[in-house]
């Protein structure tokens, strides 16, 4: 909070104790939870973005209160961001979907969870495949959701031993940009 105000940022107090900041950008914006706050110290950052007629909300969130508080003040944020976004894609029959820390609106249904599962491996030459097709893994998030674009199927990744972090996570990254949700297993052979 003190970077944001010595930046020059203006504080704007909510009625209950909150504070909230919004960047010159109008893109990025900032909540600090007031000292009355159950879930005091935290803060949210949200970043928007609109592209093909959609508008796209990622956030972070420190919370360094108890477990419960945390987690109630997660689950306000998710459910206050749905609502202002459905707002802000300026639609009142957009459908938002929120995907751990992100939210997507649009005109197009919110995807179905279906039972279908799907496999991605990273070898250890860090190259991937869906289900034994080979696929750069830059492309993972996008072939999925090509193939799925109105359900979300179960997505588990299943790296080689040898493969780094650095490139799990990218593939992480990959699959959560497209709003599925990834977990880590490999097929049963």
């Amino acid at each position: 909070m003190s970077t944001l105000q010595s930046q020059g940022l203006v504080a704007e107090s909510q009625p209950n104790g909150d504070v909230s900041f919004v960047e010159p950008d109008s893109r990025t914006a900032w909540k600090f939870a007031g000292k009355d706050n159950p879930a005091y110290p935290s803060a949210v950052r949200y970043v928007y973005t609109r592209s093909s007629g959609e508008l796209h909300a990622e956030l972070t969130i420190l919370c360094e209160a108890a477990a419960e508080r945390c987690e109630k003040f997660r689950s306000d944020i998710r459910d206050n961001l749905a609502q202002l976004s459905k707002k802000m894609a300026g639609d009142p029959a957009a459908k938002c979907s929120v995907n751990d820390n992100s939210v997507k609106c649009g005109a197009e249904a919110e995807p179905t969870q279906t039972t279908q599962q799907i496999y991605v491996r990273v070898r250890e030459d860090s190259a991937c495949t869906i289900d034994d097709i080979a696929i750069p893994c830059a492309d993972i998030g996008r072939r999925i959701r090509a193939d799925h674009p109105s359900d979300d199927p179960k997505v588990a990744v299943c790296a080689g031993a040898r493969v780094t972090h650095d490139v799990v996570g990218k593939v992480l990254d990959v699959i959560s940009e497209v709003h599925l949700s990834p977990e880590f297993g490999c097929p049963p052979h």
